[in-house]
C-alpha cells in the first residue's frame, strides 16, 4: 500500500510539471509593438493594452504613436498550436482600416510576429514588448 501512495504521489508531481510546462504565459497588460513601414521608409510602433475574458483576448485602446486614433481588437490562441495568438484589428474611426496578425507568444514579456492590412499588399514583421507599469 505505502508503495501504490508513493507512486500515486509521484504521478501527481508529474501530471502538475507536465501541465505547468506548456501553460501560456500571462500576456495581459500594457504593451509596445514596434516594426518598420516599408510603405513610409520608416520604423513605426504602436501601444495599447491586452486584456482577457474567457479565451478571448482584447485589445484595448491602442494607438500609434504621435496619433490620437484610437484601435480595438480582438484575439484568440489555439491550444494546438503551443503559443499562438491569431488577432484582427481595427481603427475605431476607419471601418475600412483592419489588419490581421499572427504571433508567436515567446514569454509573457515578448511577442513576435506577421501583421497585414486589408487591401494590403505587404506584409511587416512585429515584434511586441510589455511596458512596465
Amino acid at each position: 500500500m505505502k508503495l501504490f501512495k508513493t507512486k500515486l504521489m509521484f504521478a501527481g508531481v508529474l501530471l502538475s510539471f507536465c501541465s505547468g510546462v506548456f501553460a501560456l504565459p500571462d500576456i495581459t497588460g500594457n504593451w509596445k509593438c514596434t516594426w518598420y513601414d516599408s510603405t513610409q521608409n520608416k520604423n513605426a510602433s504602436v501601444s495599447g493594452e491586452i486584456k482577457k475574458t474567457g479565451d478571448i483576448y482584447s485589445l484595448v485602446n491602442w494607438k500609434m504613436d504621435g496619433s490620437d486614433e484610437v484601435r480595438t481588437g480582438t484575439g484568440i490562441h489555439y491550444d494546438q498550436m503551443k503559443n499562438s495568438l491569431a488577432i484582427i484589428g481595427w481603427s475605431n474611426n476607419n471601418s475600412n482600416d483592419v489588419g490581421f496578425g499572427i504571433y508567436e507568444i515567446k514569454s509573457a514579456n515578448k511577442i513576435v510576429g506577421l501583421w497585414a492590412s486589408k487591401n494590403g499588399k505587404i506584409t511587416s514583421d512585429e515584434t511586441c514588448e510589455r511596458v512596465k507599469a
